[in-house]
């Protein structure tokens, strides 16, 4: 290649040494790429629902085996997962059986039924694989 100059400007400087703009960007992409890998483990450990509308109905969300697009040998029940806030984050399906995946208990054999963050939807059975209706708080 010919020499044709240097790259000045927002992330590198006249001698073509990184701005201190590159180090921030590369700091929140580390962290971008480390919770989008804790979004998918809390994925894995509890999918996502399948989830329709209609105007009948409202909203119905159930659990199947293969609930979230990750197949695996439970179905489990649906649940409102909450965010650290407290607020309504996504539906998940939640093991009713074996050791809890998040913190201790690991004696216990409800699955992740006692899961801090986990709320049941008002008017919907604990044990019911499906929950109709728009009961989202």
């Amino acid at each position: 290649y010919s020499y044709v100059g240097k790259l000045v400007g927002r992330y590198y400087n006249s001698e073509g040494k990184p701005a201190a703009i590159l180090s921030k960007i590369k700091t929140r992409l580390v962290k971008a790429y480390r919770l989008r890998t804790e979004a998918q483990q809390e994925n894995f450990k509890m999918p996502g629902c399948n989830t329709r509308w209609t105007k009948e109905e409202g909203t119905v969300y159930w659990c199947e085996n293969k609930s979230g697009a990750i197949e695996r040998d439970w179905a489990g029940v649906p649940r409102q997962l909450l965010s650290t806030d407290g607020k309504f984050k996504r539906c998940a399906c939640i093991r009713t059986t074996g050791p809890p995946s998040y913190g201790s208990g690991k004696n216990t054999n409800n699955g992740d039924l006692g899961y801090h963050l986990l709320k049941e939807y008002k008017g919907c059975d604990s044990t019911s694989k499906t929950c109709k209706g728009n009961n989202v708080e």
